[in-house]
């Protein structure tokens, strides 16, 4: 290896592990396997005995925005619940929803087209 590459991997080496001491100094270690404080219910990338293991899943994120469907703005939510999480260790699942019900739907479902009526059939004789 040519002294250029040695320093250039030399770089990215100390880079990562400033990066792994600082989620070492936050606490964040173990938050990788930690789940959003609020469901979603079934969803594709549930497994079938996942989105069975639970009656109740997609209760909390649908209930808390009063809406009876989820959609693809689903996953924007998961993101900023996840994000709160990060920010706020030691806050409840109530706490989460309290914040939540605070951001606006609209933020989260505008750009989503919307659902179309299908056609009417013709009568025919």
């Amino acid at each position: 290896m040519t002294d250029l590459h040695a320093a250039h991997a030399s770089a990215i080496l100390c880079r990562y592990n400033d990066f792994i001491d600082t989620i070492n100094g936050l606490g964040l270690q173990n938050d990788v396997d930690s789940k959003p404080l609020l469901n979603v219910g079934p969803h594709p990338s549930l497994s079938v005995a996942a989105q069975h293991s639970d009656p109740l899943q997609g209760q909390e994120i649908k209930h808390t925005f009063g809406v009876t469907k989820i959609g693809p703005w689903v996953g924007k939510v998961l993101e900023d619940v996840v994000e709160w999480q990060l920010a706020h260790p030691s806050g409840s699942k109530e706490e989460c929803i309290k914040w939540l019900k605070g951001c606006n739907l609209d933020s989260y479902t505008s750009g989503e087209p919307e659902p179309k009526n299908p056609p009417k059939r013709l009568r025919t004789k």
